[in-house]
């Protein structure tokens, strides 16, 4: 007990006085180094002949930094049966993003959050607009996420894409059961039939080799 224990971290040298086996020393907002991936903290002992003990060194990383966003879509207009694949990329890698940290406004809903296999600071969603609107979608992330380092976020700029989907969507079923017509399919008929979300009554129009038919929904 009593023995000093010197410090270098950075710039700053500190001393520190061994009590019980245990020693400390602190440094203050203004000493404490630069953000780095890496700085050393180097410390140091002698004992009660001053017969110095081996340095010690420990590799410290300073993030001091609050992390941002941006948020990109391969599209900026969607129409009927159409979705838009967005991308979140962090400048920092964050920690927990989800679902809950994305903010939709307008028609539409957003896709489960992934993130990428390559890249810890990016993920990624798919976004799928409301049927039957013209309603433009705004999507943003707030400033409740954190970086691995626990920065609290900055909040993103607004994603902005316009909307269309007011044209009915179609789907055709498989012909004949397994889109092959035999010989004897082909002697009575085949019947075309779909989905769509068109309402009762339009009209569908089929166009097979050189012949059109149409249905009604």
């Amino acid at each position: 007990d009593g023995a000093v224990v010197t410090v270098t971290w950075g710039e700053v040298t500190a001393t520190g006085t061994v009590a019980g086996g245990v020693w400390s020393v602190v440094y203050a907002s203004g000493e404490i180094p630069a953000d780095a991936e890496s700085t050393t903290i180097t410390a140091d002992v002698s004992n009660e002949g001053g017969k110095p003990a081996k340095p010690r060194t420990h590799t410290v990383s300073v993030d001091t930094m609050s992390p941002t966003v941006s948020i990109t879509s391969d599209v900026v207009a969607l129409n009927s049966g159409e979705t838009a694949t967005l991308t979140f990329t962090f400048s920092g890698e964050p920690a927990g993003f989800g679902i809950a940290d994305v903010t939709v406004v307008g028609g539409g809903a957003l896709g489960a959050i992934t993130a990428d296999t390559t890249n810890p600071r990016i993920y990624k969603a798919i976004f799928t607009p409301k049927n039957r609107s013209t309603e433009a979608v705004s999507i943003t992330v707030g400033a409740d996420y954190t970086d691995t380092a626990g920065n609290i976020g900055v909040a993103g700029d607004a994603l902005a894409i316009t909307i269309d989907t007011t044209a009915p969507v179609l789907a055709i079923d498989a012909v004949a059961a397994d889109d092959i017509v035999n010989a004897s399919e082909k002697v009575v008929g085949v019947t075309i039939s779909g989905t769509t979300d068109a309402l009762d009554g339009a009209v569908v129009t089929v166009t097979w080799g050189e012949v059109t038919a149409t249905g009604t929904v």
